[in-house]
Order: C-alpha cells, then structure tokens, then sequence
C-alpha cells in the first residue's frame, strides 16, 4: 500500500493501462486510434483529493450519488455520536482515499456504460511508452482504408485523412505550363498558375 501511495524509484515501476475503443468505431484506423481511451490503473490521487469534481469531470453520476450519501450518512452518524469535527474529518478522508484507490474501477466502470469495449492492455513506464507500444502492435493488423475519389464540387467527408491533407491516391497531370513538368504527376490535383 506505501508503495502505490508513494512511487519509490518512480522510473522502475511500470504503469499497466487499459485501452478501450467506442463501440461504433469510425473506419480508417488513424480516426480510431486518436479515439482510443488509456486508463491506467492504481491509485489516483486526482480522485482522492477531489473526489466529487474528478466523479463529475467523468460524469460518473451513480458513483457521485454513492459519494454524496456515504459522505453524509457517515459524517451525520459520526457526528450523532459526538465523537466532533475531527472524526469527521477522518471519516470523510477515508472515504476519500477508498475512491482514490477504487479510481480505476470506477472509470473503467463509465466508459463500459457508454457502450466502449476493452481492447487491449500494456505496460510502460509512463502513458506515452504505452500508448507507443500499442500501438506498434495494433496498427500494423488494421485495415488500410484508401479514399475514395471525389468529384470536383464535393469536399471530402470530416473525420477522414483525406479531408485533413487532400486525396493522396488522386494523381491527375499538371496543366497549363510548357516547362519540363509538364508530363508529371501531382501529388494533390492539378498545380494553379
């Protein structure tokens, strides 16, 4: 327990994520990868210090409404008792730590009620090891989607590579000039003079 709390020798100790995927992927595999979600489990200190605020950003609203009556039914019963405002204190901080520790669980929990699917795990030393590592092994294994050409009036649909940097199948000649590059091929449509 000390040693999740506190991260002795931080670069030795590797970090495990989840990677979940919505369920109705879109489907050229750079628009999924950038929609890909790395949970990482163990403890949260975001969740421990803020809990009801980390509860909302995530909007994990029953685990909010199980905050709010635990927080009140054991603070309101620890004050019946008349042990005072410091039992207080450490009965809520107790609550606390218990949904920093539940962090993981409880976020995983959110996005499988909205219908994301678990796709993979990794280990790495930090987030951006593990995402690199999945994705060297999950990229090569989807599909390629090549765009579809598109007529002269009709800009490409949003959300594809094709609308962020042009149609990279479409080769059409150079028109309009009589230099030596006349008879070559650009990469995206014919060149304006």
């Amino acid at each position: 327990m000390i040693f999740t709390l506190w991260r002795i020798g931080g670069d030795r100790i590797l970090s495990v994520y989840t990677v979940h995927e919505e369920p109705h992927p879109v489907a050229d595999r750079l628009d999924r990868a950038e929609r890909l979600a790395f949970l990482r489990d163990g403890f949260s200190w975001p969740a421990a210090l803020w809990t009801p605020f980390w509860l909302v950003k995530r909007r994990l609203w029953v685990p909010l409404a199980v905050y709010a009556a635990a927080v009140a039914g054991l603070g309101y019963g620890v004050y019946l008792l008349g042990l005072g405002g410091a039992a207080v204190a450490i009965v809520v901080s107790a609550v606390h730590l218990i949904f920093g520790y539940e962090a993981y669980q409880l976020d995983r929990w959110g996005y499988e009620q909205r219908g994301f699917g678990q796709i993979g795990t990794v280990t790495g030393r930090n987030k951006l090891e593990c995402e690199r590592r999945f994705f060297e092994r999950w990229l090569p294994g989807q599909p390629i989607i090549s765009s579809v050409r598109q007529d002269a009036g009709q800009p490409p649909a949003s959300g594809t590579l094709a609308a962020s940097a042009g149609s990279m199948d479409e080769r059409t000649p150079v028109t309009g000039t009589a230099s030596a590059t006349a008879g070559r091929w650009r990469l995206f449509g014919p060149r304006t003079a």
